[in-house]
């Protein structure tokens, strides 16, 4: 066994690391965060007030329709290009991220690939398309769409803890 002397240890137990580690990560970031918010007589904090109620209001209306996968080679390597139907029902399209999501392998962090906007509700629908392409490393099983709450400067999901999956 290896002892690990005090000398060797302080330094993840001390209080000045402690101290350091939550001004660097917690209380600075906060207090941008605050001051960012506050800025132009609270411009972005009314925003995010406004974008939450919005968010709020209209979630329960968001539905999928049609998920369409094509398999793509492009220079000896695959991909999967996805489209996904979204009616958003009233919710701006730049208040959300349509994404896809993979859970990660054997360890890996999880996979998450932002779609973006490739047509807007063609007449009489109200479905906007999104779409994107992946690596074709991993199955189309593996991959599921999802819609998120999305606005700069917002805490998600501190502040709406909204989430809508495809399936």
């Amino acid at each position: 066994k290896v002892r690990q002397s005090m000398a060797t240890l302080t330094p993840f137990f001390s209080a000045n690391r402690t101290v350091r580690e939550y001004t660097e990560k917690y209380y600075l970031p906060g207090a941008k965060g605050f001051a960012d918010r506050a800025a132009n007589n609270s411009a972005l904090g009314r925003r995010l007030v406004q974008w939450k109620r919005i968010i709020e209001l209209g979630w329960t209306n968001l539905r999928f329709g049609a998920v369409t996968v094509q398999e793509e080679n492009n220079n000896g390597t695959g991909y999967h290009r996805f489209e996904v139907q979204l009616s958003l029902n009233g919710i701006p399209s730049d208040s959300v991220l349509v994404e896809l999501f993979a859970q990660g392998v054997d360890g890996a962090p999880d996979v998450r690939h932002k779609l973006d906007v490739q047509s807007p509700p063609a007449a009489g629908s109200d479905m906007i398309t999104y779409g994107g392409k992946v690596p074709a490393d991993r199955p189309t099983s593996d991959y599921t769409a999802r819609v998120v709450p999305d606005l700069p400067g917002a805490l998600v999901p501190l502040e709406t803890a909204r989430i809508l999956w495809q399936r």
